[in-house]
């Protein structure tokens, strides 16, 4: 969730107050709601963290995004509050522990929360649930309720602050026109999106204790995802499934802001041309900050930016700096010489950077071709030079082994 923590810790005290005597609140009412708007948001506190200090790793890990930091929080200063004779006061880290909770809950609708930590370092979420095609639905189910509580956040302004039943009705009949438009335009938008399965990205598929988000060994096979034919061990070779994602990425939306706005755009499923390999690889089972990371960690040389920064593993320059780096950059003669494989990272003369996704019955390579000015597509990649120069280098990331298919 994005936009509607604040209004859901707002939408909860709310509630809250209106389960207890007036003469508790009294004249509290509106800065115990304004505690619950800031108790919402307060979780994401950790993203000036995440985006200003260390990108690393995802925000989701740290102790702010866990119930146990809050409980405990909450405990000591109720039992501060019953020694010092100040139970009146009880009724504010009451509010504002409900608000965070509001915070991890809907954080937990399309993403996941570590609800048990300590105790476990495990992802938990609605993504969890593995029925057919509800990890497709999430999107809309995620950003449906966040209209809702956005609806109801400001109805409740509306009535609480209009004088007249007049006023009332026209701005509450304008909220549903809005709202109506919203539903709208994320109808259309979740059609245009490329849909992540946050189920997969925050799930520990061989149960060693690491999201697959940080292993580099996803399926426990003593084989690292770079190197493995089947990265995530469901029978499906990483060839394969690259042709199988990007089918999916075609007419998705070009992200306008190009990675900007804190990434929301991006969160959203829209794409770059910076992003779609990243995005590919992830897909497949291949995390390639972690592979920068490591490879960062012995030879910095070439790389533009570092692993704290959040752009580190979409900068193109560090793409192709890893991929020198392991051997697996052909340019000059090896390029004229070699053929196009699928998952092949090409880098045209313009600076473009598309992956090798499919062959025509004739052998003709296509990549997924990602503009900012229509959504995306595949291309054959002789259309692509004509517009962003030749070929001048290309990564073969991938096994060259034969495609294979899972068998019943």
């Amino acid at each position: 969730m994005i936009f509607a923590h604040g209004p859901a810790g707002f939408l909860t005290a709310w509630t809250l107050q209106k389960s207890l005597s007036p003469a508790l609140v009294g004249r509290k009412r509106w800065w115990l709601l304004m505690t619950g708007f800031v108790a919402g948001i307060f979780p994401d506190i950790d993203l000036f963290f995440y985006y200003f200090v260390d990108a690393s790793g995802s925000h989701r890990q740290f102790i702010t995004h866990t119930p146990v930091f809050y409980l405990v929080i909450f405990t000591v200063i109720v039992i501060g509050l019953w020694l010092f004779k100040r139970r009146s006061w009880l009724i504010w880290p009451g509010v504002f522990l409900f608000g965070v909770m509001s915070h991890l809950l809907t954080d937990a609708i399309l993403a996941q929360v570590m609800f048990f930590y300590p105790f476990t370092d495990n992802f938990y979420g609605l993504s969890d649930l593995a029925m057919v095609g509800f990890s497709e639905k999430l999107f809309f189910i995620n950003f449906l309720v966040e209209g809702v509580f956005c609806f109801f956040f400001f109805y409740v302004l509306i009535w609480e602050l209009t004088k007249t039943v007049k006023q009332r009705w026209i701005f509450t009949g304008v909220l549903g026109i809005v709202f109506l438009s919203g539903v709208t335009m994320l109808t259309y938008i979740d059609l245009h999106t490329y849909h992540t399965n946050f189920g997969f990205y925050y799930n520990d598929l061989d149960a060693d204790g690491i999201p697959n988000f940080e292993d580099r060994d996803i399926d426990g096979d003593g084989e690292l995802n770079i190197d493995d034919l089947d990265s995530d061990g469901d029978g499906e070779s990483n060839p394969f499934e690259i042709t199988t994602h990007a089918e999916g990425f075609v007419g998705v939306l070009y992200d306008p802001t190009n990675g900007g706005m804190a990434q929301i755009p991006a969160r959203l499923g829209l794409v770059t041309n910076e992003d779609i390999v990243r995005r590919l690889y992830t897909l497949v089972g291949i995390n390639l900050r972690d592979e920068f990371s490591v490879d960062y960690s012995l030879n910095a040389s070439g790389y533009e930016l570092t692993p704290q920064d959040s752009q580190f593993d979409r900068s193109k320059h560090n793409l192709q700096t890893w991929i020198e780096h392991r051997g697996l950059l052909e340019t000059g003669e090896e390029l004229k010489v070699g053929r196009y494989q699928l998952g092949d990272v090409l880098f045209f003369q313009s600076g473009y950077v598309a992956v090798t996704t499919s062959f025509d019955n004739k052998g003709q390579a296509m990549v997924l071709d990602v503009q900012k000015h229509r959504p995306a597509l595949e291309r054959y990649v002789t259309d692509v030079e004509q517009d962003e120069g030749s070929v001048v280098a290309r990564g073969k990331l991938l096994s060259a082994a034969p495609l294979f298919e899972k068998q019943d």
